[in-house]
């Protein structure tokens, strides 16, 4: 809406010209305030692309995670207050939210990329990615409880497929 009306603020001053309400404080802005929605359409625009990417269906946690990089770097190249406030409480956020999981799925889907971006993230703390050795660590984790966890499925099935069902001609 901010961007909209960034857009046709000069017809909107035109308008308020034809209709003589320019002078009335009421209905006009000042430059401050154009200064405003313009930073403020500035600092959103980033926000904006990040939340239609990750709306997007074919969205996943490798897209997420370059989607915040992304908007994240182009927030930090504001300098004004609120961008930094902004930027600080989403740097905040995602340190939440954020498991080593990521840089398993990195690493398994593109050894190159995962090899690019710890170099590149190693100084920065909030995507900085696991280590080769954790990976594997928790990779093998991950596979062990979800081989026992089928196995013990699998046994359960199959220790009830072959117990005799009781007989109701004895009970009779």
């Amino acid at each position: 809406m901010i961007s909209t009306f960034n857009k046709v603020k000069l017809c909107v001053g035109k308008a308020l010209i034809d209709l003589g309400l320019d002078t009335n404080s009421d209905y006009s802005l000042s430059a401050e305030e154009y200064t405003v929605l313009t930073n403020l359409d500035r600092v959103f625009q980033p926000i904006k692309l990040a939340v239609e990417v990750l709306c997007r269906r074919d969205s996943d946690l490798v897209t997420a995670e370059t989607t915040l990089r992304f908007m994240i770097r182009k927030l930090e190249e504001l300098t004004t207050t609120l961008v930094r406030k902004l930027a600080e409480s989403l740097r905040n956020r995602i340190a939440e939210r954020r498991t080593c999981l990521t840089s398993v799925l990195i690493y398994l889907r593109d050894y190159v990329k995962y090899e690019e971006d710890l170099e590149e993230y190693a100084r920065d703390e909030l995507f900085k990615m696991s280590q080769k050795v954790s990976i594997l660590k928790e990779i093998k984790k991950k596979l062990i409880e979800r081989c026992k966890t089928q196995y013990y499925y699998h046994t359960q099935e199959s220790s009830s497929v072959t117990e005799p069902l009781p007989s109701t001609s004895a009970a009779a």
